[in-house]
């Protein structure tokens, strides 16, 4: 029970951080008047020619000193999600793993997968929050 409750104390602070730091974010994108600009045309992360990274990509990045870290949801042909890793030193062209870091192992990831990744640091220490989903239920994770 503790470490469930671990869990979710964890995974609230994470949406609340992130919320918090979107909001400021925004808040100073209209303080300065900047505009959003295209920097490319061509996508940041395609998918893969792996048997797991077929289809449907979702991504969480964060900047881990001049290096920017990406972990992606990609679903192969079943569409069972795992998370793969890629890693850029100018936030363009990144270069991947090709094994996934994290694939469904827990009951409430059968099938399904693990989705919707989401990063945030805290002091030194990187935290993780997912979605499992065995294709009937979702988990906060």
């Amino acid at each position: 029970m503790k470490l469930r409750m671990r869990r979710l104390f964890l995974a609230g602070l994470s949406c609340f951080l992130i919320c918090v730091s979107s909001a400021n974010a925004a808040q100073r994108v209209r303080e300065v008047g900047s505009r959003w600009k295209r920097v490319s045309t061509d996508p940041t992360i395609t998918l893969l020619a792996l048997s797991w990274s077929r289809r449907n990509l979702q991504s969480a990045v964060i900047r881990q000193g001049k290096k920017i870290v990406m972990l992606y949801r990609a679903q192969d042909a079943d569409g069972t999600s795992r998370l793969g890793y890629a890693s850029s030193n100018d936030g363009l062209h990144f270069t991947h793993r090709a094994e996934p870091v994290l694939s469904p192992e827990m009951a409430y990831e059968e099938n399904g997968g693990v989705e919707d990744p989401r990063l945030i640091k805290i002091g030194k220490t990187f935290y993780l929050t997912y979605t499992g989903y065995n294709k009937k239920d979702a988990q906060l994770c």
